[in-house]
């Protein structure tokens, strides 16, 4: 989800800090019906089939084709409404996918109502599309959409796109976490993984790491990765190692790395899952076998398009640049991870903007251009991406040491408030210095003290020091 309670801002001190930096890798609730979707003639259907069929799926969707879809969507079928959405959206169209999903969400699918309103929101900072966005959420939530429910509560939390409310927030929190525990009850994988995301916010250690310890049990594997960090912060080593193996079996590169790195520090004796007693040589040799894993499954989500799968191997490849072919290497993937961040930025923004700005910024994959990095981490601070707002923050800095700029301080002020605003730690942390030392604002120690405690409890250690 672009404005997902991935990124949202926690409570519960340094606490829920904590669980916030283990896990690095939601307007008014009005019920007027959105506008109909205008039913095509059947002149319109081939110009449809057209439009759609550059990014349509190779496996049809019950319906049949596009211009099936659209005939049966016209005549009131929501899944027919929702497969054509989403042949919108894997054609890069996202206004026609909006209003797909809308009709849908009218027939009475609730997650469609909750998609037509993330496509509503990520059109950017139009107050129409804020306030369509928000009347979606809730009735997609009002539906039984449990991520709906979750989106709109963060939303409420942060006061960013509506007013603030900590009780409408708490509400559709309890709401959202309901409607996942039936899910997961029920067997199901992403709403076990949707339910520890909804339960970290209250910082409940036990039933936080069980709703990720089901969600890896049912196969999503990059929980298990979640839950062997959980362990290793808890000194569970074994536990910890076990969980990084299901992972890493289950197809999760990174669980295959931890427990790879957990192999090279482990000595003669220690607990490895099936076989407890292992030599250092063997150690290390499994350890290899895992690197070599996640190397291989890394390779094959670059391969399918996932950016930061590229760059990953890129990194690895960059550790390793002993010789001219990994130097090679290193920047073909990363040219590779640039073009595909830059892909992904121009069809949904958020993230993607965030990550393509930061290779811009460095200069990996091709030429540095810091104006557009800047321009792309304004756009991902403008949809939700808190981190981002810090990096607009400092090239607005940056960019003031060369070329004289007066309202250079406050404009990066304001934008390091936007990513304190959205949940950023850093953000807070270095407004929190400006303010302290009056830079681009009134010197406020009161001020610095409270945007101190709040990067403090979001996990930056740097700002849990006293102040000066």
């Amino acid at each position: 989800m672009l404005f997902g309670i991935h990124g949202g801002p926690m409570r519960g001190g340094l606490l829920a800090g904590l669980w916030l930096a283990l896990l690095a890798g939601c307007g008014p609730s009005g019920r007027a019906g959105a506008p109909a979707a205008p039913r095509a003639t059947e002149a319109t259907a081939p110009a449809v089939r057209d439009e759609v069929a550059a990014g349509a799926p190779t496996a049809l969707p019950a319906c049949g084709d596009a211009a099936a879809c659209h005939q049966a969507c016209s005549d009131g079928e929501a899944p027919a409404c929702v497969s054509l959405a989403r042949m919108f959206e894997a054609a890069g169209r996202a206004a026609p996918a909006a209003l797909r999903f809308r009709r849908a969400c009218e027939l009475g699918d609730p997650a469609a109502c909750g998609a037509a309103a993330v496509l509503h929101a990520r059109a950017g900072a139009d107050s129409f599309d804020v306030a369509r966005a928000a009347e979606l959420f809730a009735r997609g939530c009002d539906g039984g959409d449990a991520a709906s429910c979750a989106e709109l509560a963060h939303w409420y939390e942060v006061g960013r796109e509506v007013s603030p409310s900590a009780r409408r927030a708490a509400e559709l929190t309890r709401r959202a976490r309901w409607l996942y525990e039936l899910g997961c009850d029920a067997g199901d994988g992403a709403a076990c993984h949707e339910l520890g995301l909804v339960r970290r916010r209250g910082a409940d250690l036990t039933s936080l790491v069980s709703a990720f310890q089901r969600a890896c049990e049912l196969g999503v594997a990059d929980d298990c990765g979640f839950v062997g960090r959980m362990h290793q912060h808890l000194g569970r080593p074994a536990a910890a190692l076990r969980a990084f193996v299901a992972g890493c079996d289950a197809g999760d590169p990174w669980s295959c790395e931890e427990a790879a790195q957990k192999l090279d520090l482990a000595g003669p004796g220690a607990l490895v899952p099936g076989a407890p007693q292992r030599s250092a040589a063997s150690l290390r040799y499994h350890g290899e076998v895992l690197r070599r894993r996640a190397r291989a499954l890394l390779t094959g989500r670059c391969d399918a398009g996932e950016a930061s799968a590229c760059e990953r191997v890129a990194l690895d490849y960059e550790n390793q640049a002993g010789t001219p072919a990994r130097r090679i290497g290193r920047r073909l993937l990363y040219a590779r991870a640039r073009g595909l961040w830059l892909a992904h930025c121009e069809q949904s923004g958020g993230a993607a903007c965030h990550d393509a700005a930061r290779l811009l910024r460095e200069g990996l994959g091709g030429p540095p251009d810091a104006e557009r990095a800047t321009q792309l981490s304004r756009r991902a601070c403008a949809t939700g991406v808190g981190a981002a707002c810090a990096a607009e923050a400092r090239a607005l800095l940056l960019a003031a040491q060369t070329v004289a700029d007066p309202d250079a301080d406050a404009r990066a002020n304001d934008a390091f408030q936007r990513g304190c605003d959205l949940g950023d730690a850093e953000a807070c942390r270095e407004l929190g210095w400006r303010v302290l030392y009056g830079l681009g604002t009134a010197a406020s120690p009161q001020g610095a003290e409270t945007l101190l405690t709040r990067a403090c409890a979001l996990g930056s250690d740097d700002a849990c020091q006293p102040t000066p």
